[in-house]
């Protein structure tokens, strides 16, 4: 069987979509995966939507509470509660396509100098049918624009996956930051491994 791989989702006041997004976990073609969702402190009903799910589904997933500490801190709890050799990363109101992790992993495992797999991603609104679809083909040059603020980031937050070992190495997101945390993580990964951008779209953000 393919390494396990663990989904971290950091989860706060997204009763009206979390459903949807641990649905289109659950319907990875990838089997061989848990799912490791960190309640931030939540004041709606998110944490007890999740539960439900997760018994209704009878799923080996762990739900995890915690006073509220920012987006960061969740991310980086739940990398220490996963278990699997891979990490991916998702917020509590995307959506993955079914084949998501199974085309990621293949590509980790084909590419083993890489650190990072990221992948083509459509940006929509509710009540819009039209898509907006990010397409980025040079890391480098992803990053810089990024940086700069020109155009749209890699995504990281909800389209990477990586081996854990090399958080290991390299460390998790950096606490001190909020939204520009997966920046950070995605120009130290940079430094010690070659990221992959697929062509697919991976992410419905």
């Amino acid at each position: 069987m393919k390494g396990l791989v663990s989904v971290v989702i950091p989860l706060y006041n997204k009763e009206s979509y979390i459903i949807q997004t641990l649905q289109s976990v659950m319907n990875q073609t990838y089997a061989n995966l848990e799912c490791v969702i960190i309640d931030d402190g939540s004041t709606d009903q998110s944490f007890t939507l999740v539960s439900k799910f997760i018994e209704e589904n009878n799923l080996p997933w762990t739900l995890i509470s915690q006073p509220n500490s920012g987006q960061t801190r969740a991310r980086n709890h739940g990398i220490h509660r996963a278990r699997g050799e891979y990490i991916a990363f998702l917020d509590g109101d995307d959506l993955w396509p079914t084949e998501k992790i199974e085309l990621q992993v293949h590509a980790l495992e084909k590419n083993p100098g890489s650190v990072l797999v990221l992948s083509t991603y459509a940006i929509f609104s509710e009540g819009n049918s039209n898509q907006r679809v990010v397409r980025h083909r040079k890391s480098k040059k992803m990053n810089a624009n990024w940086l700069n603020m020109r155009g749209f980031g890699g995504g990281l937050e909800s389209l990477g996956l990586v081996r854990k070992s090399t958080l290991d190495q390299i460390g998790l997101f950096d606490e001190s930051l909020s939204t520009s945390s997966g920046l950070d993580l995605s120009l130290r990964l940079e430094r010690v491994g070659k990221i992959l951008l697929l062509p697919r779209i991976g992410l419905y953000y």
